[in-house]
């Protein structure tokens, strides 16, 4: 159990497992991070606030991650929390602030994030923004909310020089650090509930990619989208590309007449719901516009 600590502008990340760490249950509870990395600005190094991998149980609760990797414009990867390759994980209550730099920066950063396979991820009751005063112009970079990266059914997923995976069907070779493992693909469901989040740029605020069934409901989302001239790029407020979904009582904020949210069920004739949800553009599954029943059961604001 890691508890009730304050760590505040240390040069590098705050709460970190390396690469080649395992643990069975793992709490990480009512910690302060703040103000980490400040002068980090280089290609070679991530700055992650709170990190979790290879993890049988994971709980990330209560946690405050304020101003993470600021000056960071140059570096590979920035996250606020970051979890590699879990059994089952509950992220909830955290409050993730100013994380990479306010303006453009290179590669991705992302609020919550969550590599590789696992059983079950709950996202829940978090506020998650890139920062707490929106600039003049959002810029271009790409920073998200939420990221959920499974495998695909064939391919690796990279994290690290010591730290990859790669999917064969329903099995994941694990390659930690001199060892290799071999892991059943997990169930993959995961819920996202009750958050806040809210980003800028040119990303969606939330992406999620898992072979299992989804469950999105009462959060909201809210994205400035960056613009090009003058045509604003159509970056949908969420997508999805998941076994199944269940979409309800969501507020999505995006560009006006852009779409809100894209979900791409695997495969295409997997079972979705997507009933109350107020939106600034039309919900599309499987590259198709809602249509009947759930058109109607679902609000477009003008």
């Amino acid at each position: 159990m890691i508890k009730n600590n304050y760590v505040e502008a240390v040069g590098a990340s705050g709460i970190v497992m390396d690469d080649t760490s395992f643990a069975g249950q793992l709490t990480v509870e009512n910690n302060h991070l703040f103000n980490l990395a400040p002068l980090a600005n280089d290609a070679n190094t991530s700055v992650i606030g709170l990190r979790v991998v290879n993890t049988v149980r994971a709980e990330i609760v209560g946690n405050a991650l304020i101003n993470v990797g600021l000056a960071a414009a140059q570096n590979p990867h920035r996250a606020g929390i970051q979890v590699v390759n879990l059994g089952s994980g509950r992220i909830d209550g955290n409050v993730v602030l100013n994380v990479g730099p306010p303006g453009d920066f290179l590669q991705t950063t992302v609020g919550i994030e969550s590599l590789g396979t696992f059983v079950r991820l709950d996202i829940t009751n978090n506020t998650v923004r890139r920062n707490e005063v929106l600039p003049a112009s959002p810029g271009t970079s790409r920073w998200l909310a939420v990221s959920i990266q499974s495998l695909a059914a064939k391919g690796p997923l990279v994290v690290s020089a010591n730290l990859s995976f790669v999917a064969a069907d329903n099995l994941i070779y694990a390659f930690i650090g001199n060892q290799v493992l071999t892991l059943p693909r997990g169930k993959e469901i995961v819920g996202l509930q009750s958050n806040l989040f809210e980003s800028y740029g040119a990303a969606p605020t939330v992406r999620v990619v898992a072979t299992g069934a989804f469950a999105f409901s009462t959060n909201r989302c809210l994205l400035t989208a960056a613009a090009s001239g003058n045509e604003t790029f159509i970056i949908p407020v969420t997508e999805a590309a998941v076994g199944a979904a269940l979409v309800n009582s969501n507020y999505l904020e995006g560009a006006a007449k852009a779409t809100a949210m894209i979900v791409q069920l695997l495969p295409a004739n997997g079972p979705f719901t997507v009933l109350g949800n107020v939106s600034s553009g039309s919900i599309v599954v499987n590259g198709t516009a809602l249509a009947a029943p759930w058109a109607q059961m679902n609000v477009i604001a003008s």
